[in-house]
């Protein structure tokens, strides 16, 4: 038997990587490349489900990963330290703009936001002599969801 959850705890995980995106300003549609000067992209990736401390709570444990395409380095720093900055402010509102489905209970960070090192990218232009500095913010987190569990039944 299916959880009854599966389909909420899912368009929680979308609401919460729109609301991000959205809030922090990163309008480029996310792509498995490296940025480009000026572009600035995201995506939210759920990696793994996590008990909680009570036993309705359940972890969805999810990676935030932000990168950005700058001609400068310091521009890349700035960027990164800012964004890490804003992520960190924005996790505890982000509650108050989700549906929360009866069972979201919030987003909080797992561990240290990284700020990146900015570097070149992995794959240059043919003839390109210059490069632009790329910069990734990844940052873990959790989505908390209050799910109805038992041992014998699963999820009622």
């Amino acid at each position: 038997m299916s959880s009854k959850y599966a389909e909420a705890a899912h368009q929680i995980a979308l609401e919460v990587h729109a609301h991000l995106v959205r809030s922090l300003d990163l309008p480029t549609p996310f792509r498995s490349t490296d940025p480009l000067s000026g572009e600035r992209y995201a995506i939210l990736t759920p990696q793994d489900l996590s008990s909680g401390e009570m036993p309705s709570e359940l972890y969805l444990n999810c990676t935030f990963f932000a990168s950005g395409g700058f001609s400068d380095y310091w521009q890349a720093c700035q960027w990164a330290i800012g964004m890490g900055m804003n992520l960190d402010s924005l996790l505890p509102q982000v509650g108050r703009h989700i549906n929360r489905r009866s069972i979201f209970s919030g987003i909080e960070r797992s561990g240290n936001i990284s700020t990146g090192n900015p570097r070149a990218p992995l794959q240059q232009p043919q003839g390109q002599q210059s490069h632009i500095w790329i910069v990734d913010v990844v940052c873990p987190c959790r989505i908390k969801l209050l799910v109805f569990r038992d041992p014998v039944l699963g999820h009622r």
